[in-house]
């Protein structure tokens, strides 16, 4: 038996196929081993979770890398309507319908700023002017006018608009909660595309200052054509 090494791997036959010319070349080292291929490395398999606690191990290794993630934008959103020709806002959870302005009936000694009240499916119902809330001036109501009926404390409230322009989703990244505007009532702005919609505090709108309201005069009604 001969010693001489065998080939390893696969050798490229000649197109032929012959015998004497398979052998021919091989005497004359023409016909070269291909390499044999070699597996791909495979990386060693970790080993399973250990201990009493491994389901918990691996639940929590399912998660890795998840704080390495960037932290998703949270989107709030809010009622937009406009007094004296300037955006205001909010929060949609706090606003339960629109309403066109009904027949308002006066009532004796309101207190600033409520026009009167109104029937809403037998539910009477306050109706606070919003422009004289927030120290806007007055103007005459028209066809565009809305109310904004509002729930807080369990209680519903109307509050008079100029209009409502939309309902929005505001990233709270954009909300700038630190700007004074000088206007009570005002939680924070919003900047959106070179506009700024001051985002109100219904519970700050609801809670009137230690002042003296200034009411009508007795027997007078508050409300304006």
């Amino acid at each position: 038996m001969s010693d001489e090494p065998k080939p390893r791997g696969s050798i490229r036959l000649p197109p032929s196929g012959l015998a004497e010319e398979i052998l021919g070349q091989l005497a004359r080292g023409e016909l070269a081993a291909e390499p044999e291929a070699t597996a791909a490395a495979e990386p060693p398999a970790e080993a399973p979770a250990a201990g009493v606690d491994r389901i918990y191990t691996f639940t929590d290794s399912l998660q890795l890398g998840e704080e390495e993630e960037e932290e998703r934008e949270v989107y709030e959103t809010w009622v937009e309507f406009r007094l004296a020709d300037r955006p205001f806002a909010l929060p949609v959870a706090q606003v339960q319908e629109i309403l066109r302005l009904p027949e308002l009936t006066p009532v004796p000694h309101p207190p600033f700023p409520v026009l009167g009240v109104f029937n809403l499916r037998g539910r009477v119902v306050p109706l606070l002017d919003l422009r004289a809330r927030l120290g806007l001036p007055e103007r005459p109501r028209d066809e565009g006018s809305r109310i904004v009926l509002v729930e807080s404390e369990s209680r519903r409230i109307g509050l008079l608009v100029d209009a409502v322009s939309r309902v929005a989703q505001l990233a709270q990244s954009a909300i700038d909660e630190a700007t004074q505007t000088g206007m009570d009532g005002v939680r924070g702005l919003y900047r959106e595309e070179g506009r700024e919609v001051q985002l109100l505090d219904l519970a700050g709108i609801l809670t009137l200052p230690e002042r003296q309201d200034p009411s009508p005069a007795d027997g007078e009604s508050p409300l304006g054509d």
